[in-house]
């Protein structure tokens, strides 16, 4: 299957290394080959099979017409750091030690964020630095602070915006001068970010990516976009279906264009880390804990150590 093809790729290459002089030649080893991995931030089936049937999505409708498609599950719970984790690292968040997007502070009861330095589990890129195999990572959340590793990252969701943000530190700040931005932040501004901003960031990453493909040594691009993820999240009580068409429509034709630039040799996964839906009932629980007489609150600012 094409899926062990980099495996097959470095036992072969690894053959030709131990060959004994007045062995008969071996037969050629044949091309490394090179696997794009697009992301799609919070997309389903949900969603997409009705724009498939309508013809809206031609380029995703091709890549399933020449391969395959199947619901993929996601974590427990099903959020965007603890399932990009464990795409990435095959881990899932007991292994990883990433659940969500805080975890406490030694000694104590507070949170703080969590970032690249929480995952316990190595991420692919890094497996294949060790062997000498470049990568291109693009956006994949909670890689900040960066990893120096074989190839070229530019971190995604939680990386701060005026931070060394990328591999080699030197691309960040070449990146912020065209107006790139690593993560559109709706958690920390409070407000819901407009398609007009998802759209003018999805054209310069069309057009930081198309230079990096192109320009760069690599064997894996793991590739993902956040504004479907954070546009939907504010369409609850819309028309979701008409409130989310436009985006993937937009990351429809995006990758029609990465799909022309990496050539008809890669191999192509497009995967999601979870889908949407409608929440009915929640359970707060430490709400509930105190009504029953099981807990009582500190007093306001109160802090006890552990």
């Amino acid at each position: 299957m094409r899926r062990n093809a980099l495996f097959a790729a470095l036992l072969a290459g690894l053959a030709a290394c131990g060959q004994r002089e007045d062995a008969p030649p071996l037969a050629p080893i044949p091309a490394a080959p090179r696997l794009l991995v697009i992301g799609w931030d919070g997309a389903s089936f949900r969603a997409i099979d009705a724009l498939l049937a309508a013809g809206k999505l031609p380029h995703l409708a091709g890549l399933i017409a020449r391969g395959s498609r199947a619901p993929l599950c996601s974590t427990v719970v099903p959020i965007s750091s603890a399932a990009w984790t464990t795409a990435t690292t095959g881990k899932g968040p007991g292994e990883s030690g990433v659940f969500g997007f805080h975890e406490p502070v030694a000694n104590s009861y507070a949170l703080t964020l969590v970032s690249a330095r929480s995952n316990r589990a190595a991420p692919l890129w890094r497996l294949l630095t060790g062997r000498g195999i470049p990568s291109l990572v693009f956006g994949v959340p909670l890689t900040y602070p960066p990893e120096p590793l074989l190839g070229t990252m530019v971190c995604g969701m939680l990386a701060p915006r005026d931070a060394t943000y990328t591999w080699p530190p030197e691309l960040a700040q070449a990146l912020r001068t065209r107006g790139f931005l690593p993560d559109l932040d709706p958690w920390l501004e409070e407000r819901e970010p407009s398609w007009a901003e998802a759209e003018a960031q999805l054209d310069l990453r069309e057009q930081i990516l198309g230079e990096r493909l192109a320009l760069d040594e690599w064997r894996l691009a793991w590739i993902v976009f956040k504004e479907l993820d954070v546009l939907s999240h504010f369409s609850y009580g819309l028309d979701f279906a008409a409130h989310v068409e436009p985006i993937y429509r937009r990351l429809d034709a995006l990758l029609g264009r990465l799909l022309a630039l990496v050539g008809a040799d890669t191999n192509v996964i497009v995967l999601s880390d979870h889908g949407f839906a409608s929440y009915t009932h929640g359970l707060n629980l430490h709400a509930w804990l105190a009504a029953k007489g099981f807990a009582t609150r500190r007093a306001e600012g109160a802090s006890e150590p552990l």
